[in-house]
């Protein structure tokens, strides 16, 4: 490659990276701030001019230095100018190519945050399902045991309605309550995420579509849909019921024998254990922290290059890449002239036999008779004058290889 040429490439990587670090640093700034829109613009200008600059020194020293110590520092200056442009030149210029990239990732995971904090935030609530049918079954079997107390005496052998089974009805009435309270809690949440989840899906659309205010617009909705059901409050109510299943229950007044009165007595208990055992299970339920509300929250362009890194390898490998091409070029510059250097210089490079066969060659050249008229001309050595050397005696100058005198 020629000089011009070398220079040329130099100059439009240089141009390239200026103009790539200008749109990286012009991305932090406001669209109306013309002054730092300037600042950056200048700092583009500076940036080429530098790697310019830098590169043509580096062509124009490194490759002549011959010495090894020398050359070492050479490549010691190229390395360390190179640290300092990856470092800087090349951060901005990922950050430049990366730009849009980055800000779909970050919306991307935006919106994967927002929908985990939004699950969180019902996943608690939607746990009541899991301990309705117990409830249920404890209506079920307090429902049953007073059918049988009137219809046939199960507890007290005395068929009919009367003080125990009055007991038992208050208790089921209680534990009815709790199970229209919990189902209505259920239906209510039901309708609030069916809601959410349209805000979500909207979300998520306007976020792709980059329509940012209407995401907003969206986020304040689901953020309303996660504070109503908050407000439900589904579990927590449902253990205060069942805890407190059999407070204030109002002992008949016609009980007239101690075997109703321990009757009544054992089912309450009874009773009471089972609602107590259902609300420890409820206890025991893994409830989510609601989240404060919801945020659309997206890195900048600094933080997103170091943050999304492993998404962005092609255009991080074509930005270093961009700055990296003259130190390839270089070292290619490097090892033609060393190349060129070692023929230059047969004693170092040539074997004994090849030195000795360019000695006869040149006596060859330097014996055989030339023209007055080209007399003193020099034949260079690559020139073969097909001349056979074994038939040339060099102890006769003037013979040519077949005998003949001149």
């Amino acid at each position: 490659m020629t000089k011009k040429w070398t220079q040329t490439v130099i100059f439009i990587v240089a141009v390239v990276s200026g103009v790539l670090n200008y749109d990286g640093l012009s991305s932090l700034v406001a669209p109306d701030d013309w002054w730092l829109k300037s600042v950056c613009a200048m700092t583009g200008v500076a940036v080429a001019l530098s790697l310019s600059l830098f590169w043509n020194w580096a062509f124009e020293t490194l490759p002549d230095l011959k010495s090894r110590s020398k050359r070492i520092a050479g490549w010691l200056v190229v390395w360390t100018g190179l640290s300092l442009i990856v470092s800087l030149s090349s951060y901005w210029n990922v950050a430049s190519l990366t730009r849009g990239e980055i800000d779909r990732l970050a919306e991307r995971a935006a919106v994967e945050r927002v929908e985990y904090q939004y699950n969180l935030a019902v996943r608690g609530i939607q746990k009541s399902r899991s301990i309705a049918s117990d409830i249920s079954s404890l209506h079920s079997d307090t429902l049953t045991l007073q059918e049988m107390e009137v219809s046939s005496g199960g507890t007290s052998a005395s068929a009919g309605e009367g003080a125990i089974s009055n007991t038992m009805g208050q208790v089921a009435g209680r534990v009815h309550s709790v199970v229209k309270a919990m189902q209505a809690s259920t239906n209510k949440v039901d309708q609030l995420q069916s809601k959410g989840d349209q805000c979500l899906g909207l979300l998520r659309v306007t976020i792709t579509s980059g329509n940012i205010d209407k995401a907003g617009e969206h986020l304040s909705c689901l953020n309303g849909v996660i504070a109503q059901m908050a407000g439900q409050d589904v579990l927590a109510s449902t253990v205060r019921g069942l805890e407190n299943l059999t407070a204030g229950i109002v002992l008949p007044a016609n009980i007239k024998t101690k075997s109703q009165r321990d009757i009544i007595d054992g089912f309450i208990t009874e009773s009471q254990e089972k609602a107590n055992n259902i609300a420890k299970s409820i206890g025991q339920i893994e409830q989510g922290k609601l989240p404060e509300p919801l945020t659309l929250e997206s890195p900048n362009i600094m933080r997103g290059v170091l943050e999304y890194w492993q998404s962005i390898l092609p255009a991080i490998a074509t930005a270093l890449g961009l700055d990296l091409l003259p130190l390839v070029i270089l070292m290619f510059k490097t090892l033609l002239r060393d190349e060129r250097d070692s023929k230059d210089d047969p004693r170092n490079h040539w074997t004994a036999v090849e030195l000795i066969d360019a000695a006869k060659q040149l006596k060859m050249i330097d014996d055989f008779p030339q023209k007055p008229g080209n007399r003193g001309l020099d034949v260079p050595d690559y020139i073969d004058l097909n001349l056979n050397p074994g038939s040339i005696d060099t102890n006769n100058r003037g013979q040519l290889g077949d005998g003949r005198k001149e």
